[in-house]
C-alpha cells in the first residue's frame, strides 16, 4: 500500500448562468413528467414527480432520506384487489398526515409495477414516486411522496 497514489479528480466549474439555463430546460410543460410510457420492465427504475416538487425533495425520496410512515405490500393480491387496497392505503396515509410511504409490488413480470404507477399518477394526493433503493426493495418497490391534507 506504500506505492499507491491517490487519484486526482478534475472538476469543471459551471457558472450560475449555465446552471440556471439547464434548470429552465428541464421544466416539463405538464403536471407530471411527460416521458412516462407506463411500459416499465421489471428491472427498470422509475422516478416521476409533479412540477411543484423540488429536485432536492425528489433526491431525498429516491435515497430514502425521508422517514417511511407506512409500507404497503401488494404480494398475493389480484390486480383489482391491489388497486382497491392501494387506494385505501393512500387515503388512510393522507388522513394520518403521512408524508412518505413505500409500496412493495414485487418484480415479477412488471404488470403490477405498471398498474401501480398508473394508479399513482392518477391520484391527486401523490406528489412524486420513484424506485426504492436496493436495501428497501430496489425496483420491486416504490417510494411515494404524499401531499399533506390541508386543515380546514
Amino acid at each position: 500500500m506504500e506505492d499507491v497514489t491517490p487519484i486526482k479528480h478534475d472538476y469543471v466549474e459551471l457558472s450560475k448562468k449555465t446552471i440556471q439555463r439547464r434548470r429552465i430546460r428541464r421544466r416539463p410543460a405538464t403536471n407530471f413528467v411527460p416521458d412516462v410510457a407506463l411500459d416499465y420492465t421489471a428491472e427498470q427504475t422509475v422516478s416521476i414527480a409533479k412540477t411543484s416538487v423540488p429536485a432536492k425533495q425528489l433526491r431525498r425520496l429516491s435515497n430514502a432520506k425521508l422517514p417511511i410512515d407506512q409500507s404497503v405490500d401488494l404480494h398475493g393480491l389480484s390486480s383489482h384487489q391491489s388497486l382497491v387496497y392501494l387506494h385505501q392505503a393512500i387515503e388512510e396515509s393522507v388522513d394520518k398526515q403521512h408524508r412518505c410511504i413505500r409500496i412493495i409490488h414485487g418484480k415479477g413480470l412488471a404488470f403490477m409495477k405498471n398498474l401501480v404507477c398508473q394508479e399513482l399518477q392518477s391520484h391527486a394526493s401523490v406528489l412524486a414516486y420513484c424506485s426504492a433503493p436496493a436495501r428497501l426493495g430496489g425496483t420491486g418497490s416504490l417510494m411515494v411522496l404524499l401531499q399533506r391534507k390541508k386543515e380546514q
